[in-house]
C-alpha cells in the first residue's frame, strides 16, 4: 500500500469518519476519489487531516514565516504518520489560480527535500466548480441530466459569484441539487458526484485547474518510481 497524506478544507472533500462496529472508519470524499480515479491506482492507503491538524503541530523556529512553517508542519507530520506521499488541497476561492497554487506548491519544500512525492489540489473556483462539470454523473446518480433553472453552468471554472448568491459554485450546486428533491449537500452526495464524473470530461469543461494542473500534475505524483 502507498501511504498518502491528505489535506484538506473540509469534510466535503475528503469525507467524514463513520462509527462502524465500535469504531470510526474514514469514508473516501471528492479528493480521495479522484486521485484514485486519475491515478487507476486503489493500493492507495489515505492519513487524512484537515489544517487545524498541520496547526497542533509545534515549531519552535518563531522566525519561519507562514509559508514555512506550513512547509516544515507538512514535513514533520508525513514523517510521523509515514507516509511517502502528500496531496494538499486548498479552493482558490478567487484569488487567483496562479497565486494560489504557487502558495500550495510552496509547502512542500521540506518535504521534497526528504524524497516525499507532493500533490497540490487547487481547483478553481472551489472543489463544486469541478463537481458542477459532468452533467452524466448526475444522470447517474439522481437519474436524470440537471435542467433549467437549475441546469449546469456552461463554464463551470469561470461561475463565480459572492457567498450566498446563485453564482456562488456552492449555491450553484446547491440549487442543481434541489431539483432532485435534496435540501442539503453531504460529503457523501459529493462523493456520488465525484465517483461517476468521466475524467475526460472534468478535463474538458475545467481546463485550467483540472487538466492543465491536477491531471498533469498527477502523471508524476504516483509512479514507479515515487511508489515505496
Amino acid at each position: 500500500m502507498i501511504a498518502v497524506l491528505l489535506c484538506c478544507e473540509g469534510p466535503d472533500d475528503q469525507g467524514r469518519k463513520k462509527y462502524i462496529d465500535g469504531e470510526y472508519i474514514q469514508s473516501d470524499g471528492v479528493m480521495q476519489i479522484l486521485i484514485k480515479k486519475t491515478s487507476g491506482r486503489n493500493d492507495l492507503n489515505f492519513v487524512v487531516k484537515q489544517r487545524q491538524d498541520l496547526k497542533a503541530i509545534s515549531i519552535r523556529k518563531k522566525y519561519l514565516n507562514k509559508q514555512q512553517m506550513t512547509s516544515l508542519r507538512l514535513a514533520r507530520l508525513a514523517q510521523k504518520e509515514k507516509c511517502t506521499h502528500i496531496a494538499y488541497h486548498r479552493d482558490e476561492d478567487n484569488k487567483g489560480l496562479g497565486e494560489m497554487y504557487d502558495q500550495v506548491k510552496g509547502y512542500f519544500k521540506d518535504a521534497e527535500a526528504n524524497k516525499t512525492s507532493c500533490l497540490a489540489i487547487v481547483p478553481q473556483h472551489m472543489t463544486e466548480s469541478w463537481l458542477l462539470s459532468d452533467k452524466n454523473a448526475f444522470k447517474q446518480v439522481f437519474g436524470e441530466i440537471p435542467a433549467k433553472p437549475a441546469a449546469l453552468p456552461p463554464k463551470p471554472e469561470e461561475t463565480w459569484g459572492n457567498k450566498g448568491t446563485d453564482k456562488h459554485p456552492k449555491r450553484y450546486l446547491e440549487r442543481v441539487l434541489a431539483q432532485y428533491h435534496h435540501t442539503t449537500v453531504s460529503s457523501e452526495i459529493y462523493a456520488e458526484i465525484a465517483e461517476n464524473s468521466d475524467i475526460d470530461v472534468l478535463r474538458e469543461r475545467c481546463r485550467e485547474s483540472f487538466d492543465k494542473k491536477f491531471y498533469t500534475d498527477m502523471q508524476s505524483f504516483i509512479t514507479t518510481e515515487t511508489a515505496p
